[in-house]
């Protein structure tokens, strides 16, 4: 549960196929059946004009289990008397759905409210995989929020990590920096069911490296496209990117931080071949201090992931630099405002030279040196710290440069 959405979700490659429904009656498209007041007034409208699947319900004992049939693609938003049921999961699927052809998945979109997909698998025996789907609804009240909320992407993974500027000769610079919204794979702005089409034309796709164009796809990181990339669109369900705020402050520390410019989503580019979105804003002038963008969500105002942060000094970057990338903790790592490191071990930093990974390059110091014990980094990955004995800093030093200090606090009974 994250943020009021609640995932229940099955590619029908992993479960049993086969199943026996009692169809009370069926329709195709938008339309309302509920014959009797048991079945909770269901109905179902279209997610951005996609196709809808044939639904059914059936009345049992213990609750209704709504059946959707159709050929993929199909997305649906389910609406239901939520003061007579209650969303359980995606029970069983059948057909294709239940063959490895299609990535199926509902996802809890607010009291009385679940969204439906599915979509083929790129290569699937049958391209147009027709199955069968049936959701599970338990009588008793859905107690949970009146509607998910849509904020700005806030996870550790919707940060923007590769912020760069780079001087125009002219006396500003150009403030270059990636999409990033966690489970928001078509990079519409939107984290919604849409999203499983690209994992189902990307699935079992093994990520080759940084510049490999499914790499937006891969939204838990483990390298493959598959069934887990589910799991980031249901932990950040309705998430909304509308603009990204550049920000300057001359001293760095983050309660000085000043807007320079709003950065509409729309103004991102797609690389030719796929990958994440590009931004590029031309400021001048591009005064000494510290730039960093953060993503802005209109319809509530609500900021949300703050980027790395570049120093630029004399018209060129200050470049090495250093970042916590997981686990998700509190706090900017500022001495103001330190990581506060209530999570289990270990925690991963990364280093950058500009653009370019330079972590295992790198030399990490942590001060005082008591405070932790790190697991040696691995190449092309992270450096880790495994133990922490208290409060500490830590930066890196390359080739007579030195990065940036990372403020860091251990709660008391946190090991």
């Amino acid at each position: 549960r994250s943020g009021g959405v609640r995932m229940r979700y099955l590619a029908g490659l992993f479960l049993p196929a086969l199943i026996a429904v009692s169809l009370l009656g069926c329709g195709a498209g938008s339309g309302v059946l509920a014959p009797d007041n048991r079945e909770g007034g269901f109905s179902l409208s279209a997610i951005d004009d996609n196709p809808l699947p044939d639904f059914a319900i059936t009345a049992e004992r213990d609750g209704v289990r709504v059946t959707l049939t159709g050929n993929g693609p199909a997305f649906a938003r389910i609406s239901f008397d939520a003061d007579v049921l209650r969303f359980v999961e995606v029970e069983k699927t059948a057909g294709g759905w239940a063959a490895g052809e299609a990535v199926v998945a509902a996802f809890r979109a607010g009291r009385g409210i679940v969204d439906f997909g599915v979509a083929p698998v790129r290569g699937a025996a049958n391209p147009g995989a027709n199955g069968t789907a049936v959701l599970l609804f338990k009588y008793g009240a859905d107690i949970g929020e009146e509607r998910a909320v849509s904020l700005a992407p806030a996870s550790a993974m919707s940060a923007v990590l590769d912020l760069f500027l780079t001087d125009d000769a002219a006396g500003g610079a150009a403030i270059t920096w990636s999409y990033r919204n966690q489970g928001d794979y078509d990079q519409n702005g939107v984290v919604g069911v849409p999203d499983i089409t690209p994992i189902a034309l990307n699935y079992l796709h093994q990520i080759t490296g940084p510049d490999d164009p499914a790499l937006p796809i891969d939204g838990d990181g483990d390298g493959t496209i598959g069934v887990p990339d589910i799991t980031p669109i249901a932990l950040n369900y309705l998430r909304s990117l509308t603009h990204y705020e550049v920000q300057f402050s001359f001293d760095g520390n983050e309660e000085s931080y000043d807007p320079l410019a709003s950065i509409p989503r729309t103004d991102g580019a797609f690389p030719e071949g796929g990958g994440f979105v590009r931004f590029e804003y031309a400021h001048t002038p591009a005064l000494d201090g510290f730039y960093r963008v953060v993503a802005f969500d209109e319809a509530d105002a609500t900021y949300g992931a703050v980027s790395n942060v570049v120093e630029w000094r004399g018209g060129a970057v200050v470049s090495l630099s250093i970042s916590l990338v997981t686990p998700e903790v509190t706090g900017s790592g500022t001495e103001s405002d330190p990581y506060i490191l209530d999570q289990p071990s270990p925690y991963n930093f990364e280093a950058l030279q500009g653009e370019e990974d330079v972590t295992a390059l790198a030399e990490w110091i942590a001060q005082p040196e008591f405070a932790v014990s790190w697991s040696g980094v691995t190449p092309g990955e992270t450096e880790s710290i495994i133990e922490i004995a208290g409060d500490f800093t830590v930066y890196a030093t390359l080739e007579g440069e030195t990065s940036n200090v990372i403020y860091c606090r251990k709660p008391i009974g946190v090991s």
